[in-house]
């Protein structure tokens, strides 16, 4: 099995051996200060790089696109709907005049943010030729992207790519070496980092006999097994008043890479965009040997946010101070310092006015001394405050908390077993204590979390195995201190599904599209795997998103996963938003109905084909009994024989079987169409790559 996994897995058990576990452990509040902690107003991190900013503004958006047919969310403030991320960043990028920074894990320059529509419409250009136009007419174009070290294409002595041509385009497949190719000679700076191990140069030049024959410590510990994960862009934009030549910061920042498949809209479609909204960008990690031309394709959820007054200024400052760290020597002093951004880019021009579109919004990040200048000195060096605004978010939380990501590994020294291999970011564990606390009080509260049905990769590969193996162990701790708790204080007859529970997306296409060409049905010419899918006609909704609302009045959205690589801070680098709308805060608004309630229950709508009245108090039982019995009839048409439609959206119940006393076992041993087991299978030796 192992080998089957190829140079991947070579290099995946590589970055596992050396790496060594620095993270603090995990520390559980007393359930006893939960009262206190809601009574708490303030919605700011204290152990961040950046304070809470006043007046700003915030746009959130579900997905790359929109579907035209998505109703609107009644709010306090009218009907909500969210806009369409990437045709909003293409119109912001072709505006922009001085500056465009990008951080990125991936980027790929052939990318279209607009698509060809069926009017015959040729789209926009592709993200590439877009950002090379405007560095022609003088705008600062800086690209700051992760270099994955496996991509090492022709560099070195050894033709390393011809013998392995999985390396050519790196494990990751992050386009960084495109990008590189793609912009020289033009008057874009494309900068290419590494996640560099302490006491080495920024961008060191690594052969591959040094990966292969020695120094191989020092450097797999992090240029291999971690990544510069962040992904926001900041430009200019017209100023909101003043004379009409005066300009403002704007950012865009969350899950979404402008890479391939991500564009995607609620419908997520697996064959019928073949040959319309997806041509030429045929993607599917679940089954990467799978023939484009027959599909079906993966669809992509997602969850990001356009930024605009105060805070855009701090994620220019963050890109800043990652470039004058990381980039090369002759490049370093290619930016324009934040507080230089004087004249037409003027700070009083960041300002929005206050009102009932104002927010509060912080800038997180995790980050240490090797990626970025200027970390305050109380934070000794590394800086995990995405994790620190997790974990006040959920203590203030009075309701209800909804959350989707990609991952969910953590609070390992409370696992009943393999706790020692250093998960111990605190999230699960106070998700868990949070619920304790309530049915100690005797109150009502529930936590919705959503996440793939697996994570992206082959589903029986070691790396994915090893994934769900941790992903088990959390969701067991949790459910265990729950049932602990209902036998102390519960009511008769809960259950600790009735407080927690944990969903995936799905989807069926079981009529073929009217938009598919004949050559699109199935022939033989398929492999075996494909000729299954292409039978059933499902595929699961890939859960992107990293993202938590809270009682409707505070969000979380950014780059960071809910395991120890994102929120450790000596990992992966990452970056989020904190952030609340000024006019619907708690505790003036014990129920808001703001923005954030607008774009969670549109969410909701996508995920669950509908609004239903429980939806406006997710903590009571009636709202958990409704979500559980629509994503259980969308499972049970996913894994029905018959070729039937989900008949709720896209929310299934995640494969996992709960008893009254909190023990948690697959509910079926292997996923759908597939091999991969639902338990997956704990191996130490890739315990910091996986988890």
């Amino acid at each position: 099995h192992f080998f089957a996994e190829g140079v991947r897995g070579f290099f995946c058990i590589m970055g596992c051996i050396v790496v060594k576990s620095t993270e603090r452990s995990g520390r559980a509040y007393n359930a006893q200060v939960d009262s206190t902690a809601e009574a708490d107003p303030v919605t700011e991190c204290a152990s961040a790089s950046f304070p809470q900013r006043r007046n700003c503004r915030l746009s959130m958006f579900q997905d790359a696109e929109v579907d035209p047919a998505h109703p609107p969310v009644p709010t306090d403030q009218g009907p909500f709907k969210p806009g369409p991320c990437w045709r909003e960043l293409y119109n912001t990028l072709k505006d922009a005049q001085y500056l465009i920074c990008v951080t990125g894990w991936s980027l790929w320059v052939g990318c279209q943010l607009i698509r060809p529509s069926t009017n015959n419409d040729a789209g926009g250009p592709s993200i590439g030729e877009l950002l090379k136009e405007k560095a022609e007419k003088g705008v600062m174009v800086r690209l700051l992207l992760w270099d994955d070290v496996t991509a090492v294409g022709d560099r070195g002595p050894l033709p390393l790519a011809e013998a392995f041509p999985a390396l050519a385009k790196g494990v990751a497949e992050v386009g960084a070496k495109d990008c590189e190719k793609f912009f020289a000679g033009s008057k874009v700076v494309c900068e290419l980092v590494r996640r560099v191990p302490l006491g080495l140069p920024q961008n060191p030049s690594h052969s591959p006999p040094d990966l292969l024959l020695g120094g191989a410590v020092d450097l797999v510990e992090h240029e291999v097994a971690f990544s510069h994960h962040q992904k926001a862009i900041v430009m200019d934009a017209p100023a909101l008043g003043g004379p009409s030549n005066h300009r403002r910061l704007v950012a865009f920042l969350g899950g979404l890479d402008i890479a391939h498949g991500r564009l995607d809209d609620p419908r997520h479609s697996l064959f019928g965009t073949l040959e319309t909204t997806h041509k030429g960008d045929f993607y599917n990690a679940v089954h990467p040997k799978f023939d484009p031309a027959y599909g079906p394709r993966q669809p992509w959820h997602d969850v990001h946010s356009r930024i605009e007054g105060p805070v855009a200024r701090d994620i220019y400052a963050n890109f800043y101070s990652r470039w004058v760290k990381q980039a090369s020597p002759q490049n370093r002093e290619k930016v324009v310092a934040p507080d230089a951004l004087r004249g037409v880019i003027s700070a009083k021009e960041d300002v929005i006015p206050s009102g009932p579109d104002s927010w509060s919004v912080q800038l997180l990040r995790s980050v240490d001394s090797r990626a970025t200048v200027g970390l305050p000195k109380a934070l000794q060096g590394v800086e995990h405050s995405v994790e620190a605004a997790y974990v006040r978010a959920i203590r203030r939380a009075r309701h209800f908390i909804y959350i989707e990501n990609q991952f969910f590994a953590g609070s390992s020294e409370h696992w009943k077993d393999c706790s020692d291999v250093g998960c111990t970011n605190r999230v699960p564990y106070e998700l868990a204590m949070k619920v304790a606390a309530k049915i100690q009080k005797g109150e009502r509260f529930a936590i919705y979390v959503v996440l793939p049905l697996h994570p992206e990769g082959e589903p029986d590969s070691i790396v994915v195995q090893g994934m769900l193996a941790w992903q088990l162990r959390t969701v067991a701790m949790m459910y265990e201190v729950i049932a602990k708790a209902l036998r102390s204080h519960g009511p008769a007859g809960a259950h600790p599904t009735d407080y927690l529970s944990f969903f995936c997306l799905g989807a069926r296409e079981p009529r073929p599209s009217t938009n598919l060409p004949a050559a699109l049905k199935p022939e033989t010419s398929v492999s075996p795997e494909q000729e299954r899918i292409l039978q059933t006609r499902r595929h699961l909704v890939y859960v992107h998103s990293k993202t938590m609302v809270v009682d409707d009045e505070y969000i979380i959205i950014g780059s960071a996963n809910l395991n120890q690589r994102s929120l450790a801070g000596n990992r992966d680098t990452e970056i989020a938003i904190g952030a609340v709308q000024d006019g619907f805060a708690l505790p003036a608004n014990p129920r808001p109905k703001g923005q954030v309630h607008g774009f969670r229950q549109s969410l909701w709508a996508e995920h669950l084909g509908g609004y239903y009245p429980e939806f406006q108090a997710p903590e009571e039982m009636a709202c958990v009994k409704k979500v559980r019995q629509i994503a259980a009839s969308n499972w049970e048409a996913y894994t029905a024989a018959k070729l039937v439609e989900l008949p709720h959206g896209h929310l299934m119940t995640y494969p996992y079987a709960v008893t009254d006393d909190g023990a948690v076992k697959p509910a079926v041993e292997v996923f759908p169409d597939s091999d991969g087991r639902v338990e997956g299978t704990a191996i130490t030796l890739l315990e910091h790559l996986t988890s």
